[in-house]
């Protein structure tokens, strides 16, 4: 019985001794994708494309609800004065424009996502590049994605998203 005592402390302590000789070997970083995302250089560009655009949206469906309200407020006054016929006419024309203009903003919002989602989606393919090239450089074992509930604690010096930002801002320049 001593024997598988002495047998099962001495087992215990080649297992804890390989365990912390394998964590000193595995070096991790992690990278903010979203700080990321929002300071390289094409990030700050397509985000300037996209708001350019959304403004030039934002004034023209700013004119359409300007005539839509003019429409509903030429309706209201002369409401009285009209026949039945003409009425039912009028708030068919105003219900079919608020219709349109409901389906143009829905389909102006929908291609302003797809549109951030491609910017996106081109910027963190090179990004992920970016993160393999210093993984095999520098001999990490893993590069993590920091989220706002996935890295809680990490030493300074494991993070790596401005080495990531400067070189992406590199390749940006060479690439004109």
């Amino acid at each position: 019985m001593k024997k598988i005592t002495v047998g099962m402390i001495v087992l215990g302590f080649v297992f804890v001794s390989l365990s912390v000789i394998a964590a000193e070997t595995l070096k991790f970083g992690y990278i903010d994708l979203q700080k990321t995302l929002l300071t390289v250089d094409e990030g700050k560009k397509a985000r300037q494309k996209l708001k350019d655009e959304f403004d030039a949206k934002q004034k023209e469906f700013v004119t359409k609800q300007d005539s839509l309200k003019k429409m509903q407020e030429d309706f209201e006054k002369s409401k009285d004065v009209l026949s039945e016929t003409a009425r039912k006419q009028k708030a068919e024309e105003f219900q079919r424009a608020y219709f349109e203009y409901q389906q143009e903003a829905e389909k102006a919002q929908r291609d302003m996502q797809e549109k951030e989602l491609k910017y996106t989606n081109e910027i963190l393919k090179v990004l992920r590049d970016i993160a393999k090239e210093i993984g095999d450089e520098k001999g990490y074992t893993m590069i993590l994605e920091k989220t706002e509930n996935g890295v809680l604690y990490a030493k300074s010096g494991m993070d790596l998203t401005n080495i990531v930002i400067e070189r992406y801002n590199k390749r940006s320049i060479k690439k004109k």
